[in-house]
Formats: C-alpha cells, structure tokens, sequence
C-alpha cells in the first residue's frame, strides 16, 4: 500500500483514508460498511444499552481506567476495550516489576476474563466482515493484523 501510494497527493490520501475509517468502523447507516465495533450491538445476551454501557464502565472504574472527556468513542468500542486490556497487562508488568506477583496475576487474569467476557465473541466476525468491505490496502493490512492479534489473544 504504502509503494502504491507513494506518489499520491498527502491530503487526497489523508482523505480517503478517514472516509475508509468512517465507513469501517463508525456505522453511519445500515448498509454503509459493517455493524460498527461496538460490543452492545455484537452481545449475545441481550442487556438494555444503558445497562452494558454501566457494566463497561464500571470494569473500567474497577482497575482505575478512565475515558478522557474528549474521547468521542463509546466504552464498548473495540479499540478502547482492547487500550482497557493493554492498560491491564501494562499494569500486571509493573506489579512484577515491584515484586507483587499476587497484584500482577489478579490483572492478568482480569485482562483475560474481560477479553473473552466482552471482546472475544464478536471481534473476530466484524474483523471479516470489515476486511471484506475494506476499499483500501492499508484497512485490509489493518484488519489482517488486528484478526492476527485477537486469534492470539483467544489462543493464550
């Protein structure tokens, strides 16, 4: 992608890349790209949206993560739940680092039952669906490497 567009104009790739984005992952209308990456929409057991939104959240309080004011994406967005369980393994490494082993397995085991409590179940199928409606090599790449990363996480 990147040999392809070399010679292309900076704005004009700018553009089309955040049109792509949009349209992949912002679900402006049925129809317009995939079922956005929002995990209330992806559940299998059906909650109010309130009520999952509160859950999120309330994960998120628990282990002292928070969504900047400015954040303009949902708690149940893909990518935020996936910062959430970096954020986890981010903080279990430092527990190792000062010598709390029972600290760091309580944040890794976290991690690992929020990854397939919420993230799991879903991400993988709106991978393939949005790679399949993906019009540009960089979101196809993209996709590939996320599935790669999720098939990973499932794996461990």
């Amino acid at each position: 992608y990147l040999e392809e567009t070399l010679p292309a104009d900076e704005g004009k790739l700018v553009g089309e890349l955040a049109v792509e984005w949009t349209r992949l992952f912002r679900g402006l209308r049925p129809g317009y790209g995939p079922k956005p990456p929002y995990g209330y929409l992806h559940q299998k057991v059906r909650q109010s949206e309130l009520e999952y939104l509160r859950k999120i959240s309330g994960i998120y309080a628990r282990f002292g993560a928070e969504i900047e004011p400015s954040q303009s994406n949902r708690p149940d967005y893909l990518g935020l739940q996936l910062a959430f369980i970096s954020l986890l393994y981010q903080k279990a490494s430092a527990a190792y680092r000062q010598g709390n082993e029972p600290l760091a397995i309580e944040l890794e085991n976290a991690a690992a039952e929020f990854f397939q409590q919420e993230v799991a179940s879903w991400a993988l199928s709106f991978c393939a669906e949005a790679q399949a409606q993906a019009k540009t090599g960089f979101y196809h790449a993209y996709l590939e490497i996320l599935q790669g990363q999720i098939l990973e996480m499932n794996a461990g």
